[in-house]
């Protein structure tokens, strides 16, 4: 059973989490913050749900959109990663979270805040549940498939060697 925080001032959530967490650096978290107000506002205004991995760590905190963090090799997907491939104590104790901003209550971010196995989500590829991994430059031939977890910009393939 997942322990998973529904509908919840987003913001106070992850401010205790911080509080629990981070040693050093905690003012990274005003950042975090500012940008969970802002896709508030954009759901409010679109009515769609916006995503973000989060984690905090000793020293700091760390926010990624989703769609960014999953796909591979950009810088939000190796910022995200880079902690799990430390072999330090504070790897160790990252506490993190997938955040979804469902909408705002006044001035008051609301969502869910689901914990997530840090270390598993570093590994995880987005399409694996249905048997899709993401292509990565093998060419238009091998990219039939559209992302069945609605990534329009990705393109994947079924899971198993590559036919020409």
């Amino acid at each position: 059973m997942k322990n998973e925080n529904n509908n919840v001032a987003i913001c106070d959530c992850l401010k205790a989490v911080v509080k629990d967490t981070v040693k050093h650096y905690a003012r990274d978290y005003k950042i975090d913050e500012a940008r969970i107000k802002q896709a508030a506002k954009e759901v409010a205004k679109t009515g769609k749900p916006q995503t973000f991995l989060w984690f905090a760590r000793e020293c700091g905190t760390y926010m990624g959109r989703e769609s960014e963090v999953i796909k591979r090799n950009p810088p939000a997907y190796m910022a995200y990663k880079y902690y799990n491939e430390q072999e330090t104590s504070e790897s160790k104790t990252i506490k993190a979270y997938l955040v979804t901003v469902t909408g705002i209550d006044g001035k008051t971010p609301i969502g869910t805040a689901c914990p997530l196995n840090y270390a598993k989500e570093c590994d995880r590829c987005p399409c694996q549940q249905y048997g899709y991994r993401l292509c990565q430059g093998y060419g238009d031939a091998a990219c039939r498939h559209l992302c069945p977890v609605g990534i329009p910009e990705a393109r994947f393939y079924p899971a198993g060697p590559l036919s020409g």
